[in-house]
Formats: structure tokens, C-alpha cells, sequence
């Protein structure tokens, strides 16, 4: 993996206040660029219940030229452990067949890449729309399909956190899944 000091530089760019703030915590943490052909990113997302004082978004960027060991493993687990097509996950742990498999789905050092949790407080309310947003973007053409603000709210957010790491953690002419 290659280090690259200037894409600080670039993720200065988002338009929002917050970017210059979350930078300044993240610059520190000495991110690699992942330099394979193709990076893959999942997310997942969760507080999205009333009683919940903050909403998460999760973000998993791999390099995918180095996920073949985690893969192998990962393949192996399930043909030894859940043949019958269970999926894993953590809310069935008690189960006998999953916790055998656990610790090939963990094998997280096997991948070459960073996984983010960002925990956003409730209260801090709109971070990427103004109020009335989804109306001034659908009047300008911007969105041609009805938006509900909270859900147009939470997608700019994750497009922007999404922008701000691929900026950090990419290099150019990579593929993205």
C-alpha cells in the first residue's frame, strides 16, 4: 500500500462544515491507500428506532486483489458450518453451527482494507440538507422522484462520509463495487 499526502487535499472540498472538523480527526490515524484494481465497499446502517440517541453508518472499503485468503476461509466456513444455507449473523449466535464458523467470518487481518463506524447524535438534527431541500431540488430538476427530507437527509450523509473516505482511501482509475 502507498501513502499519499495530498488526498487531505481533495476531501477538503465537501461542502459541508462538519468535513473540516471529521478531517481533523482522521488525518491523524495515518490511512493507507488501498492500491489494488478494485476497491468493494459495503455499508450498513443502524439507530434508525425511536428509542436510539444516535444513528450509525458503517463502511467497509476493501482492496479486493487481497480479500483471497479472507474469501477462501470464508467458503470454507460455510461448507463446514452452514451447508444447510444458513446465513451468519450475529443475532443467532446462539446457535452451534454459527459460532463453529465465527471465527473464519472474524478473520478481519486476513483483509487489506478499514472499516468506519460513525455514530451521529440524533439531536444534531440536518448535517447535509436544509430544510425544505427536496422541494428546492425537485423544482430545479435535481430529483425527478418524491423524496421524504429524513430519508434524503440520511442518503446525502452517506454519499458524504462514502466521498470523504473513497477520497482518502483511493487512488485514481480504481474500480468501485
Amino acid at each position: 500500500m502507498i501513502i499519499r499526502d495530498d488526498r487531505w487535499d481533495a476531501v477538503r472540498q465537501l461542502p459541508f462544515r462538519w468535513t473540516e472538523a471529521l478531517i481533523g480527526k482522521l488525518r491523524p490515524l495515518h490511512f493507507p491507500v488501498l492500491d489494488g484494481p478494485t476497491l468493494i465497499v459495503y455499508s450498513d446502517y443502524s439507530g434508525d428506532t425511536r428509542g436510539s440517541r444516535f444513528e450509525t453508518i458503517s463502511l467497509l472499503v476493501i482492496d479486493s486483489a487481497r480479500a483471497g485468503l479472507w474469501d477462501a476461509m470464508r467458503s470454507e466456513a460455510r461448507r463446514l458450518f452452514l451447508m444447510d444455507g444458513r446465513r451468519m449473523g450475529f443475532k443467532g449466535l446462539n446457535d452451534s453451527q454459527k459460532r463453529g464458523a465465527l471465527p473464519a467470518f472474524l478473520a478481519a487481518n486476513q483483509l487489506s482494507g478499514v472499516c468506519c463506524v460513525i455514530a451521529v447524535d440524533k439531536r444534531v438534527g440536518r448535517m447535509c440538507t436544509p430544510t425544505d431541500a427536496d422541494k428546492e431540488m425537485k423544482s430545479r430538476g435535481i430529483l425527478s422522484s418524491s423524496w421524504r427530507p429524513k430519508s434524503l437527509e440520511q442518503m446525502m450523509r452517506v454519499v458524504s462520509l462514502l466521498s470523504l473516505f473513497l477520497g482518502i482511501l483511493s487512488k485514481p482509475h480504481q474500480n468501485l463495487y
